[in-house]
């Protein structure tokens, strides 16, 4: 099942049971929830820093209680090119600090 939207969905089954030509009144319901295909939108405001700057890339979603967490950062082409930065912030809320080199 594919829910096309941003928002869980139920889909609620119903039973009933019928046995030699007569028919149970009662009916069984049983509800399944369909969970949306989490989406997100990645917005890089500054994609040049220079010393002393900070990044400025805002993160948003549109399905229904989404937490967007950053997971990695990569620096190329030289690990060792860029130091002293720390990543500060929580899920849906992060920045990465590159301090001045003052020497």
């Amino acid at each position: 099942m594919i829910n096309n939207t941003n928002a869980p969905q139920t889909i609620t089954y119903e039973f009933e049971v019928r046995a030699n030509g007569c028919i149970n009144a009662a009916t069984i319901t049983e509800m399944v929830t369909v969970n949306p295909t989490p989406e997100m939108t990645v917005t890089n405001n500054a994609p040049t820093l220079c010393p002393g700057s900070s990044t400025d890339i805002q993160v948003s979603s549109v399905t229904a209680n989404a937490e967007i967490e950053l997971i990695g950062v990569t620096i190329s082409p030289d690990a060792g090119g860029v130091s002293n930065y720390t990543v500060v912030g929580t899920k849906m809320d992060f920045r990465v600090r590159i301090p001045r080199d003052n020497s």
